[in-house]
């Protein structure tokens, strides 16, 4: 834990006008500073930076607080990591106590988990790459219009139909503990080790900081009983469903451009909707969207469509969605209804982007 004068050595030794001056342009006025708040999307400045105070206030969105808050909101980190990059930034030594320990090894427990996650993505990436043009994997891609470039923007790859395509390497790295903790592989009644993901499209989760986090894999064939259509990764020190949307990592700059965000159903109907130019488009990662997913959201926008699809199930979900949002204090949650069998995937083949309201195009 951070002590409280090294928190306080922090705030009084960094110039807060430098650190949000590099992250917007200020103007100054006066003893303070302005700018266009990097947090909702504006023309007139109604950003506010006070140096004699140590605070930052936007009068549009409402955000404020001082320079570890601003650090927090606009890097995406807690509230420890923000006060550490501002100590390594401007060479401020802090103290912690003796729960810094335990803190080192989450920490380096969590890296440990991220490279693994780098790792199985490079595989499951180089794995795509190599396969024959021919291959039914590509055919899928195309049959789906996935561009190369979005293949490459979202990362996707394939993990190949061998049992120990990763779990080897990962026994043979010594984290086996860490990898079936990250859902990538395990063991069978008979104690021999295989992998999670086999036969499947690979879509990486990111969290907002570009980290993979999870995986979500897509049968080739259709999903049957005890072998479902997709498959994600069980939840971890990294990984909590409930709290993470699919594609935010790529639509966060969007999204508070246009303070509106684009939630749809699924990782294909996201990926769709940002190779079609509308890249403020999100989705939940197989679950159904919570609270969390809606308070999260509120961090970058004021208001969502929602794009569901056309069957009972996304009709029903768009119900809740709403008061879902409604609830967390959205101030404007639209709908744009599809119709049975189709969802934002085949209607942007069919129709490309006129659907959609002028402001999200």
């Amino acid at each position: 834990m951070i002590t409280q004068d090294s928190i306080d050595k922090v705030i009084d030794g960094v110039n807060i006008e430098d650190v949000i001056g590099k992250a917007i342009p200020l103007k100054q006025k006066g003893a303070n500073f302005s700018g266009c708040c990097p947090f909702h999307e504006e023309k007139t400045p109604s950003f506010s930076v006070s140096p004699s105070r140590g605070i930052y206030k936007c009068f549009g969105c409402g955000a404020g607080g001082n320079v570890i808050t601003f650090v927090q909101e606009f890097e995406h980190l807690d509230f420890p990591d923000a006060v550490r990059r501002l100590a390594k930034d401007y060479v401020i030594i802090i103290e912690e106590t003796a729960h810094q320990e335990e803190d080192k090894e989450i920490k380096e427990k969590k890296a440990t988990m991220y490279d693994l996650n780098k790792s199985a993505r490079n595989a499951f990436m180089k794995t795509l790459i190599d396969l024959d043009d021919e291959n039914e994997v590509k055919k899928y891609l195309r049959d789906r219009e996935l561009s190369q470039d979005s293949i490459i923007s979202f990362q996707i790859g394939y993990a190949p139909d061998i049992s120990k395509f990763l779990s080897k390497k990962i026994i043979d790295s010594g984290f086996y503990g860490i990898g079936e903790e990250l859902g990538l592989c395990r063991k069978n009644e008979n104690g021999n080790v295989y992998d999670m993901f086999q036969k499947r499209v690979m879509f990486p989760i990111h969290n907002e900081r570009g980290e993979i986090i999870a995986f979500s894999g897509r049968k080739m064939e259709d999903g049957k009983e005890g072998n479902p259509k997709y498959i994600n990764s069980k939840a971890s020190m990294i990984y909590r469903k409930e709290e993470v949307l699919y594609g935010l990592f790529q639509a966060q700059k969007e999204i508070r451009k246009q303070d509106c965000a684009i939630l749809v159903e699924g990782n294909i109907d996201v990926i769709m909707m940002h190779q079609m130019g509308v890249t403020n488009t999100v989705a939940s990662c197989g679950t159904a969207f919570t609270e969390s997913h809606a308070k999260k959201l509120s961090r970058y926008c004021k208001s969502v469509i929602i794009m569901f699809d056309g069957d009972k199930a996304g009709k029903e979900a768009t119900l809740k969605v709403i008061d879902v949002l409604l609830g967390v204090g959205f101030l404007k949650v639209q709908v744009i209804p599809m119709e049975d069998g189709w969802d934002p995937d085949s209607l942007c083949q069919r129709e490309g982007v006129d659907f959609l309201p002028s402001k999200s195009k």
